[in-house]
């Protein structure tokens, strides 16, 4: 994977401009843990999807594609959690689990094939 500085740069200034927002927004108590976590999701997930790329198309379709489904799973996540009340461990059980399979699917995206 290589990642264009530009494109890069775009995407973790977006996520944190979505970030802010959901700090800004939000008049719950713990909207930092929201915009905290939002920000590293998003940011990643924008960051696979705007700034990274492969040598290989079908690689980066399968990458970016996967990306934007969780950008929009998270963005909608997060939305729903900032107009509801949550505990702490709410948010990070859900937003980990969701976090863990973005990354084993690009796991299992991005590993080299076997030699056969």
């Amino acid at each position: 994977m290589k990642f264009n500085p530009i494109t890069s740069a775009i995407a973790i200034g977006l996520s944190a401009l979505i970030a802010y927002g959901f700090y800004s927004f939000n008049d719950n108590s713990l909207k930092v843990v929201l915009s905290a976590g939002s920000f590293i999701f998003l940011g990643l997930t924008l960051l696979f999807s705007i700034g990274a790329g492969s040598g290989s198309f079908a690689r980066n379709l399968n990458t970016r594609t996967a990306s934007w489904f969780f950008f929009f799973l998270a963005l909608a996540s997060h939305l729903l959690f900032s107009f509801v009340t949550f505990t702490v461990p709410a948010y990070v059980v859900t937003h980990g689990i969701m976090f863990l399979l973005y990354l084993l699917v690009l796991y299992y995206i991005i590993r080299p094939l076997p030699k056969v």
